[in-house]
């Protein structure tokens, strides 16, 4: 089933089962008695001991804040509209120039930005380090109690409809990238009018979305799949996992704010991705609540700093910073905040016609209607491309060499991940489905200590057949044995050396045998020259090895008796 076809089955025809259903039946505003008794100033958990609680005047609700806050007098070049970690290192690009940047759209793009790890990692350490922290913290995710009502049978439904809302998403996106002509962003006009910047419509149009899906659906816990596959209530969001303090992983999160003042909701969603991981991102927050410091001219962290807001942190996709390019980061959180309708419908500096047109072609269908405050003011897609410079060398992960003037996408369709070297890439366009052997350079230094091949028409060493085409091993690893190197036939050569066996005298005089005998089969009715029985249709063939090379038997027989040595042919 498509995806399309399946989110709209799972939003019309199944009945999926809420959870957390408020006292009263009722399923719009929430009420205190539905959801934990909070402060006025928490993140849903515990204030942090000896931290001041600000104590002020009332502010304003929900509904009073200014919808068209990025129209402030504020530059958008130096902010990040949507609060994310802008590193040192990292370069911010809302408006890059096409025509200084060398790519193609397409399986193989040729990327200059080659992200790079926070941290150097030579001996893959940290990664590794952090690898247990990230599967920690997922067996922790999973141990979620509110969520063990429901049948086996609604939970795989639900982890099946996260996936199809993802590739539903990605698919709208990526057909709005392939419907713009390249040329469309060397007209200065016409680009300001696109949903994408040109990195961004570069990476979308190179990617493959069941490759890029599949990855990104391994940074979700499979509670977390449960919850985002369901009709996704307030209640069942409050579900998401709480943990983040400490978090030196990169993570995508959800902010559930409610307006104690008027009984108002409001939903944002954000990215942890600075050095140092999520944590810093959330930490931050919790000092803007505390009034520790000024909040930024953006409109989440205004809200934040409201005394009548609560706001709930919820984290539900993790990456490990050494192993993952930032991009996907990226497009998790853009992705993530369309299924959360947490992206205002408000034009603005970051949200084009355009790209908002986009954003509702791409919302997966038969999701609640969203009765919360949007809170996102800016589209990832907008906002450029994060990407650190590599610190040292890039190896190619096919030879290991580091000697390339351009280096290409090692999985096609999933741009920013491994790299192979110029070389490796030129192999598998001539050899389609085939990676460059690992040790070709060594395979061409043999080649030319072995010298020229033979002329044509002397005999295999292997096989002792006349050679009309002389070649070396070229499969497994007896391309690499003392006796197979050697000039060999075509046929000899692809053959390891535990398979030679089909080159053995008795099998080449079969051969021979058989050639002769091939336009010579009996007639039907035609009596056996072994049991004397008749020859029906189907049932003429040589004799079996190993008896097949004896003298008398050099003939077509029945089944019954090419089966049978020659002693037993009389049975």
């Amino acid at each position: 089933m498509a995806p399309t076809q399946k989110a709209e089955a799972a939003g019309k025809g199944r009945k999926t089962q809420v959870l957390g259903k408020r006292p009263g039946g009722q399923s719009g505003k929430s009420t205190p008695e539905s959801l934990p008794k909070r402060s006025k100033l928490t993140t849903g958990s515990p204030p942090v001991a000896g931290t001041k609680v600000k104590q002020g005047k009332s502010k304003p609700s929900l509904s009073h804040v200014d919808d068209d806050i990025d129209k402030e007098n504020v530059d958008p070049e130096n902010i990040d509209p949507n609060g994310g970690d802008v590193d040192d290192d990292d370069e911010f690009l809302p408006d890059e120039d096409p025509n200084e940047i060398d790519e193609a759209a397409g399986e193989n793009v040729r990327f200059n930005m080659d992200p790079e790890p926070a941290e150097e990692d030579e001996d893959g350490t940290k990664a590794a380090i952090q690898e247990q922290e990230v599967k920690a913290w997922m067996k922790e995710a999973e141990q979620n109690d509110q969520l063990k009502s429901l049948g086996a049978e609604e939970r795989q439904a639900r982890i099946e409809e996260c996936a199809a809302r993802y590739t539903f998403m990605l698919t709208e996106v990526k057909r709005t990238a392939q419907g713009i002509p390249k040329g469309d962003y060397f007209i200065i006009e016409q680009g300001r009018r696109l949903p994408f910047t040109f990195y961004w419509w570069s990476y979308f149009v190179a990617l493959s979305v069941e490759v890029v899906v599949t990855e990104l659906m391994l940074s979700l816990p499979e509670a977390v799949k449960v919850i985002l596959g369901g009709p996704m209530t307030t209640e069942e969001l409050m579900m998401l996992p709480k943990k983040w303090r400490g978090a030196t992983f990169w993570a995508i999160y959800a902010d559930v704010m409610f307006d104690a003042a008027d009984d108002t909701e409001a939903m944002y969603c954000g990215s942890g991705s600075s050095a140092d991981g999520a944590s810093t991102r959330l930490g931050w927050y919790e000092k803007v609540i505390d009034g520790r410091v000024k909040p930024k001219p953006i409109l989440h962290e205004k809200m934040l700093a409201m005394g009548n807001i609560t706001a709930n942190f919820r984290v539900f996709s993790v990456f490990n910073i050494f192993t993952t390019a930032k991009p996907y980061v990226m497009v998790m959180e853009f992705l993530s905040s369309i299924l959360l309708q947490s992206t205002s419908l408000i034009e603005g500096f970051y949200l084009k016609p355009s790209t908002l047109a986009m954003i509702k072609r791409a919302t997966p269908p038969g999701l609640r209607e969203a009765k919360h405050k949007r809170v996102n003011k800016a589209a990832q897609c907008l906002q450029g491309l994060y990407h650190r410079r590599p610190k040292g060398s890039i190896i190619c992960s096919n030879c290991q060499t580091s000697d390339s003037k351009f280096w290409f996408s090692a999985i096609p369709g999933m741009p920013f991940g491994k790299r192979i070297c110029c070389n490796c890439w030129g192999y598998r366009r001539n050899n389609p489905g085939k990676d460059r052997p690992a040790n070709w350079e060594a395979r061409l230094d043999r080649e030319n200590a072995l010298g020229k091949p033979p002329p044509k028409g002397g005999k295999c060493p292997g096989c002792n057949r006349v050679v009309q085409k002389w070649l070396l091993p070229s499969a497994g690893d007896w391309k690499d044995e003392p006796g197979r190197q050697r000039w060999e036939c075509k046929t000899f050569s692809r053959k390891p050396t535990d398979k030679l066996c089909f080159f053995s005298d008795a099998m080449v005089a079969r051969k021979a045998i058989s050639g002769k005998l091939k336009h010579s089969k009996p007639a039907i009715n035609t009596p056996c020259p072994g049991c004397g029985k008749l020859f029906t249709k189907g049932c003429i063939k040589l004799p079996d090895d190993p008896f097949f090379h004896e003298p008398v038997r050099q003939r077509h027989e029945c089944v019954s008796c090419s089966k049978k040595p020659t002693n037993l042919l009389a049975g």
